[in-house]
């Protein structure tokens, strides 16, 4: 019915009709409170008791389901079983007890509110029921056309929801009761858009979370505001899954306060139940996502200016929870033991006594991120994952991470302005398997130490803290540090900084304001060959001022040097020096040659015939050009530079069937021997070399052309020189250039042993594949004498993680030392290259890794790492250079770093072994007799100590040397704080402008022309020509940089590329570093040994430890013991602070220990001749 509002005027009269519509409407309106017609407020539930015993279950659903009314239930208790409203709209419930009930299912209703109401001692109602017991349900319902109806614009504010229990007979799960993860909700939103939960309290809900979103029915916005969740069973809200109607939504989770999730009251005997280590899953405060198949889909709900204390579980768990902003953390991890337990019922005043609930996921926040099922992601590409200004306090457990994140980030991810002050635990902020797409950065936070473990980074990676990183791929990351508080070294520059750089040598440079970096190839020493079998110096009429003069067409000369070059069809070097005389009579057109020299047999046909002449060089067509005519036709030899008219040289070198020659002015310098060079292939059947028996004529002979001397040579013969062999590399570029080239050897140097002629060398694999039941004896007795030698070796090792030998087994790669020495501990003359197994000192530890190693004597002593990479040496290929040369063995990298050297009697012992691949040459004691498995790709044995030029050829490098000056730049980067920075990875970057060499023609040519060293980590970078160079690179590797001290980055010009001016444009060099804080030196002044035996009595061959002990307590410095043993019985070592002592002969021995400081013990050791 609809009522009228009537407006009467003084003198109106009232009739009959008027106050019966009145009367109708105070009917009507009454009627409809009761009636379910809706409007009006009527305080009480009509037909309900409201007693707490009585079932008003009909009268509330009667009330409840009225639209365009207030229902106020005056505050009494309402006892009912099961209530539902459907499609209501327009209600507020406020002042109502809803008592003992099951649930209350709100399907499909719009603006509805609910204020001021309690829910108490909500359980299931019987044994046998199953109901999914729950405070509040929103949920959807369907029309007449089964579309699905959600609720819209639901409020519940002022509300407390006591003793919400789960229906116990609900079993979901094999591994125990379950039915806490589906009932004992106090609000469970299935279905709603604008729910707004304000100002309520919450507490001793039993379900797995106070408010609890777990439907995939279509959701939209909400707020959570003002509550507080105190003492809940388990967590406080939970989104598990969501369809979430608007992808950008973002609801609020503000202004709560979620004390003591996880310490509500439990039934022990059903807690009894569950596993130990699922009894406090669960509890997290809020808890968004679980994995793939549940995370909520595109929802964000702010989580700000809220407050959680004594959780048992996580505070804030999930993907859905963004951004996450000033919220206070303290007291992680309640009831975790006995002890804590007890400390949480005295704090709470706890009527009851709490279990002990155990979570292996104790986390201030924690984040586990993936792709939804649908290929799509939480957060939208763009979108920051935020976490800023929030204030995490104390544990209560030690626990590795407090700050944990997991999975594939799609968006960036920020830390910013965070204080986390925890006194347990090491990795704080832990980072572990995962993948940021769009970066991450941790700044100006406090305590905030990430952890990156296993991570992938692309993008900007912004930190200001770090505790540090392993096995992580950060080649796509751009590492920026806070500056200003110095946290990790770092120097970057856009030229040259004094401060931070240092020029090596002469050829490293400075001009305007950057870097120039060039190479020098320093003049050759050595003197010029001397064994010639012809020199004009020697003949007559040579004089030191004119040389020997030949005095061209009017005053004809020659001089027959009686050498028959070709006849035997030798080798032979040929270098002149000649200024001709200009003009010439020689016609312009005229192709005659005006020879130098030439080869003439008279026999051949007098002067004039053509037949009589091989090998003639000389200058043609007016001496234009230079020219070599074998027999007729003529080769030229260079063209354009008139040299036979000008101060010239020529070297010609036969080697073989090829002839080489250099011609140039005098005085012409070149940076290689490729230069100014001409090659000619001599054909026998054309050329007619092989047993001409002319001789060699410096000039023409008289009557050259035509019975005339119009070509005769004219000018001053300075050189002339003849060598019945052909000259080496650096032997023509002394005569030539008066120096040798570093980089000009062209020359292969004949190994004594090649590994590739050996019948296991595979060709295929190129390589012989070892598989630990064979080694190879190469037969090469290095050590019989003192000579010079070379070795050269790159090999690969299987993995022997899981191999079970025992401490200092070696396996051996390269084996030439011999073991059979007496004392082999200390004096074991030769060498040994392959792997020592290590872990400690005890000889009957199994360790899973080892070192990579060179050694000349057993166990440490003598031993030079050639890698430290104590688990990664089966993934790396190891290149070694040993090199003997004048009594000193250097063992290099192929990168030419020396690793180690030996001299005396290290280096120059004899004994009569031979050099083994992939066995020992003899076996070493406690060392095992092994056999390698693995791959040697290459073993050559030189009997010579290669020569440097031909090294620099083999193996480019970076250090300078008696052959090449290389301009070379070291950049600084400093450690600026007191303490110690382990290095773990280093981020370089560097812009380098390779002058003319950045053309594209030399693209492939010199790819080592500049190379970068890493200090720290031994690593080279090389830096091709053909194009400018813009190097980034992000390497691992581990090195302690002291307080206020530097690593160092070398940036080199290898010298390759001849005449490469390098200019280093840019620089930088970032390193995240694990820090340890600086201990002060405190000096040991006593020491004490405690020994593994009363009595320091044993056998020969046997051994006794000692650990020793030092005073004051804490000492850290002078801790060396110096040892002197007395006596042949027994010998004796100290590391890691363990004196060992070894029997070695009947008898006693007598072993001082000293200090630094000064302080003394003497032991008496006795040695029996049989097993002790």
């Amino acid at each position: 019915m609809g009522y009228t509002k009537q407006n009467f005027m003084d003198g109106q009269t009232l009739t009959a009709a008027k106050l019966n519509h009145m009367e109708a409407g105070i009917a009507a309106a009454w009627d409809m409170a009761g009636s379910g017609t809706g409007g009006g407020t009527v305080t009480g539930i009509p037909g309900a008791a409201g007693d707490g015993e009585t079932d008003d279950t009909e009268a509330l659903a009667a009330a409840l389901n009225q639209s365009n009314c207030v229902v106020d239930g005056g505050n009494k208790r309402y006892k009912y079983g099961y209530l539902y409203m459907i499609g209501t709209e327009n209600t507020t419930v406020q002042n109502v007890i809803f008592y003992g009930g099951e649930s209350l299912d709100v399907k499909g209703c719009k603006n509805i509110r609910f204020i001021n109401c309690r829910w108490e001692h909500i359980h299931a109602a019987s044994a046998e029921s199953t109901a999914q017991t729950c405070g509040i349900r929103l949920m959807e319902r369907r029309d007449e056309d089964g579309n699905e109806i959600w609720c819209e614009n639901v409020w519940i504010e002022h509300c407390v929801f006591d003793d919400i229990d789960f229906n116990h007979n609900i079993n979901i799960k094999s591994w125990g009761p379950c039915g806490n993860e589906i009932s004992g909700q106090a609000i469970l939103p299935r279905s709603v858009h604008r729910l707004f939960i304000k100002n309520n309290f919450f507490t001793q809900t039993k379900g797995n979370a106070a408010i609890h979103w777990n439907s995939y029915k279509k959701n939209g916005y909400a707020e959570v505001t003002g509550n507080l969740f105190y003492l809940t069973g388990f967590g406080g809200i939970c989104v598990y899954a969501v369809q979430q109607q608007f992808p950008k939504v973002s609801g609020k989770i503000c202004n709560n306060q979620f004390i003591g999730c996880g310490l509500g009251y439990e039934d022990p005997e059903w807690l009894a139940q569950r596993t130990e280590k699922d009894r406090g899953v669960g509890c997290a405060a809020l808890l968004g996502g679980a994995g793939t198949n549940a995370a909520p889909y595109k929802w964000h709900l702010t989580v700000q200016n809220n407050v959680f204390e004594d959780c048992v579980e996580s505070s804030i768990e999930g993907p859905v929870w963004n951004p996450v902003i000033g919220n206070y953390i303290n007291g992680q991890g309640a009831i975790q033991d006995e002890a804590n337990c007890r400390l949480m019922e005295k704090k709470y005043h706890l009527d009851y006594k709490l279990q002990v609930r155990y979570n292996p996921s104790v986390n201030f926040i924690y984040r586990n991120y993936y792709k939804d099922v649908d290929g799509t992601y939480p957060i939208e590409n763009d979108d920051p994952m935020l976490f800023a200004n929030n204030v995490i306090g104390k544990s209560y457990v030690n626990r590795a991470s407090f700050v944990h994140l997991k999975g594939d980030y799609n968006c960036p991810v920020v830390f910013y302005g965070n204080v986390m002050q925890v006194d347990t635990g090491t990795l704080h902020t832990h980072l572990l398997w995962c993948t940021f797409r769009r970066g991450v950065r941790f700044e100006n936070n406090q305590g905030i130490k990430p952890y990156f473990n296993q991570c992938t980074v692309m993008g900007d990676m912004v930190l200001d803290e770090a505790l540090s990183a392993w096995g992580c791929d950060f080649s796509k990351a751009n590492f920026v540090t806070n500056n200003s508080r110095a946290r990790f070294p770092e120097t970057r520059t856009a030229g040259y900084d004094p401060a931070r750089m240092v020029l090596e040598n002469e050829q490293a440079t400075v001009k305007d304001g950057r870097p120039i970096l060039t190479s020098y190839d320093i003049p050759e020493t050595v003197q010029k060959p001397a064994d010639t079998a012809y020199d004009i110096a020697n003949a007559s009429g040579y004089s030191e001022t004119d040389g020997y003069v030949f005095g061209g067409p009017k005053a004809a000369n020659h001089i027959d040097t009686g050498i028959q070059l070709l006849k035997d069809g030798g080798d032979f070097t040929i270098f002149l020096r000649f200024e001709g005389h200009a003009p010439t009579e020689i016609g312009t057109n005229e192709a005659t040659i005006m020879p130098l020299f030439t080869v003439y047999d008279p026999a051949g046909g007098g002067v004039g015939n053509a037949a009589a002449y091989r090998m003639t060089v000389g200058g043609q067509w007016a001496n234009v050009h230079l020219s070599l005519k074998p027999k007729q036709k003529a080769t030229m030899l260079n063209t354009g530079g008139k040299l036979t008219m000008r101060p010239m040289q020529l070297l010609m070198r036969r080697q073989g069937g090829e002839i080489r020659a250099w011609t140039m002015v005098q005085g012409a310098q070149a940076n290689d021997l490729t230069e100014s060079m001409a090659a000619y292939t001599i054909n026998e059947s054309e050329d007619a070399f092989a047993g001409f028996a002319g001789t060699l004529f410096i000039g023409a002979p008289d009557g050259y052309f035509s019975t005339d001397d119009r070509y005769a040579l004219f000018g001053k013969m300075q050189e002339f020189k003849v060598y019945s062999r052909a000259l080496s590399d650096d032997e023509t570029s002394t005569l030539l250039y008066n120096k040798t080239f570093a980089g000009s050897a062209s020359e292969e140097e004949t190994p004594i042993y090649d590994l590739s002629a050996d019948g296991h060398y595979s060709t295929e694999t190129g390589c012989v594949t070892f598989d630990g039941s064979f080694g190879i004896d190469t037969g090469v007795q290095l050590f019989k004498d003192s000579s010079d030698f070379t070795v050269i070796c790159k090999f690969r090792l299987e993995d022997y993680h899981d191999a079970g030998l025992t401490n200092f087994n070696f396996i051996p790669v390269l084996s030439a030392m011999n073991y059979a020495k007496e004392n082999y501990k200390t004096n074991s003359p030769g060498f040994d290259v392959g792997l020592s197994m290590q872990s400690g000192e005890a000889l009957d530890t199994v360790p899973t890794g080892g070192f990579v190693s060179f050694r000349n004597s057993w166990k440490f002593t003598g031993a030079e790492f050639i890698s430290t990479s104590y688990f990664g040496y089966p993934s790396m290929d190891f290149g070694v250079i040993l090199i003997r040369k004048n009594g000193v063995l250097n063992v290099y990298d192929f990168n030419m770093q020396r690793l180690a050297t030996l001299s005396g009697a290290d280096a120059t012992t004899t004994f009569d072994g031979t050099l083994h691949i992939g066995e020992n040459m003899v076996a070493p004691p406690l060392a095992g007799d092994n056999k390698l498995k693995g791959k040697v790709y290459e073993c050559k044995v030189y009997s010579k100590a290669l020569p440097t030029a031909l090294l620099e050829n083999m193996f480019p490098n970076l250090y300078s040397n008696e052959k090449r000056m290389k301009g070379t730049l070291k950049c600084f980067v400093p450690n600026l704080r007191y303490n110690n920075q382990l290095t773990r990875y280093i981020f370089l970057e560097a812009v380098i402008n390779m002058g003319k060499y950045s053309a594209p023609e030399y693209a492939g040519k010199y790819e080592k022309a500049v190379g970068i060293r890493l200090d720290a980590s031994g690593e080279i970078i090389w830096c091709p020509t053909g194009s400018n160079t813009h190097i980034k690179r992000v390497i691992y590797y581990g090195k302690n940089i002291g307080p206020y001290e530097s690593t160092s980055v070398t940036i080199v010009n290898t010298g390759l590329a001849p005449g490469l001016e390098a200019t280093v444009k840019a620089f930088r060099c970032a390193i995240l570093t694990e820090e340890a804080e600086c201990t002060e030196a405190l000096d040991a002044l006593d020491f004490a040994v405690e020994w593994d035996k009363d009595v320091l009595e044993i056998g020969k061959g046997e051994t006794v430890t000692g650990h020793v002990s030092y005073l004051p307590e804490g000492a850290n410095t002078g801790l060396n013991l110096a040892l002197q043993v007395t006596g042949d019985a027994a010998v004796a070592e100290f590391k890691n602070q363990i004196i060992t002592v070894l029997g070695k002969a009947a008898g006693e021995a007598t072993l001082e220990a000293a200090l630094p400081s000064g302080v003394k013990k003497v032991f008496t050791v006795t040695v029996k001749e049989t097993e002790a």
